[in-house]
């Protein structure tokens, strides 16, 4: 049976989606104030979440959460029975099931108005209290006339925040709110791609807080787009974090040296020049990029999050990009279900809650399925694994290498490579859907080129 909306057992659920969901987490923590918490205890627990989010944007284990409670507790000198309270209310916590409930998730827009209802009542009875004592003897017109006034600006406040109507559309409220809403589009945050004509189609770029992957079969050149978009990105003064899977931090950041250098691999290796190469690498753009390497499955988007956490904090930098060579290996939160299906899917869903959480774009590649190897145009159902991937990310490109000429496939030439725009949300310019590029692989670059020029 589900909890009672006002029960301390459904305030202890919401707890546990406060800390045990980081996407319940990030949308929620500005709406569900503590005070909405009706049992002391909670309450308390929440405000301490809350301040360890706003430190470290994220929250805190079950053990850390302990001895911040602990601290609490011997600071305001609390007994022995209040602290037992708050270790029993911690367990409680962290022990239950959030995904047993769905319903606990879905009213918390209507507990919170049902407290905004309650701090309303509480407050128009104070106020009618404190009118009686003041004017018991001698009543007074503009008293009345002011409290009225004062009751009646409550009620407005709460239909301002939406808590005395369906919270569907109201369209008087919409259409004077739509040149602002326009205006926060147009000031979107956007990292530009080294594409020109996509830059144009995306407006700008890829969007802060969406998460896009690039889809080749093996070997076409998933990693090199990745790091040629990445180097797009450094080249504008943003700062990259990169995550392998596969290849060696070593061995990417070679082949970033490449792309930002202009020079080829071999050139690299060449022992009169690679001094002066990794000198000027290191001067000009080794501060704005930092690689990672983990083991497959080793690290989830959590373990991710809080490396680019520790980063700001250490470095005082701020990840404006982050790529992850490559998505299908990163360890979905939920734990492995031994289900493509779900592994997959719960593995990018937590990749878009990071990039929701940091507020960048997140890039990453995956292979299409058997079927997209010798496709001329890969599109959405080509994609290798869970059909969940297609719909969670907010941009899919897929990189066709059906127009490379035997001459090019051969060698010596830069391969034509049909970069084609599979899906796209909030697409906000217009223009192709296929773009005309070729692919430098002894350069780590991909680059927008007219095939007839």
């Amino acid at each position: 049976m589900a909890a009672d909306i006002f029960s301390v057992e459904y305030q202890v659920k919401l707890c546990s989606l406060l800390v045990k969901d980081p996407h319940f987490l990030a949308v929620n923590h500005s709406l569900l104030k503590p005070e909405y918490f009706n049992n002391y205890h909670i309450k308390n627990i929440v405000r301490k979440v809350y301040e360890y989010y706003k430190e470290y944007s994220s929250a805190p284990s079950k053990d850390l959460l302990s001895t911040l409670m602990n601290e609490l507790a011997e600071r305001e000198k609390l007994d022995y029975e209040i602290q037992y309270v708050y270790k029993t209310r911690i367990e409680e916590v962290y022990e239950n099931d959030i995904d047993s409930e769905p319903s606990i998730r879905k009213n918390v827009i209507i507990y919170c108005k049902k407290q905004e209802y309650v701090k309303f009542i509480e407050y128009c009875y104070q106020q009618l209290n404190q009118y009686d004592r003041d004017h018991e003897d001698k009543p007074n017109v503009d008293a009345d006339v002011q409290l009225l006034q004062e009751i009646d600006s409550g009620f407005l406040d709460l239909m301002a925040k939406g808590f005395t109507k369906d919270l569907g559309t109201d369209f008087a409220t919409a259409m004077r709110k739509l040149p602002k809403i326009i205006a926060e589009e147009k000031s979107v945050v956007r990292t530009p791609t080294s594409i020109p004509t996509l830059n144009q189609v995306m407006g700008g770029g890829y969007r802060n807080g969406a998460f896009y992957i690039w889809v080749a079969p093996p070997g076409v050149g998933k990693t090199t787009t990745l790091i040629s978009e990445c180097c797009a990105a450094i080249r504008q003064g943003k700062f990259v974090v990169y995550v392998t899977f596969e290849m060696s931090e070593s061995e990417i950041l070679i082949k970033f040296a490449c792309n930002l250098l202009n020079v080829t691999e071999q050139e690299m290796s060449d022992t009169n020049r690679m001094g002066n190469i990794w000198v000027e690498f290191r001067e000009r753009f080794a501060p704005q990029l930092q690689i990672k390497y983990y083991n497959e499955h080793e690290a989830t988007a959590n373990t991710i999050g809080s490396f680019i956490n520790q980063l700001e904090l250490i470095n005082d930098k701020k990840c404006n990009l982050l790529a992850v060579d490559y998505a299908d290996y990163v360890a979905p939160l939920k734990g492995i279900k031994d289900s493509m299906y779900q592994d997959k899917g719960n593995s990018y869903k937590d990749l878009k809650k990071l990039a929701m959480n940091q507020e960048i774009p997140v890039l990453s590649a995956s292979q299409t399925k058997n079927e997209g190897f010798n496709v001329d145009v890969i599109e959405m159902h080509h994609l290798e694994g869970s059909s969940m991937k297609a719909h969670i990310v907010d941009g899919m490109f897929s990189i066709n290498p059906k127009a490379r000429t035997e001459i090019e496939i051969q060698g010596g030439i830069d391969p034509r490579m049909l970069i084609h725009i599979a899906k796209l949300r909030k697409r906000v310019g217009y223009g192709n859907t296929e773009i005309e590029c070729r692919m430098d692989y002894a350069k780590s670059n991909l680059y927008e080129n007219n095939w007839d020029q």
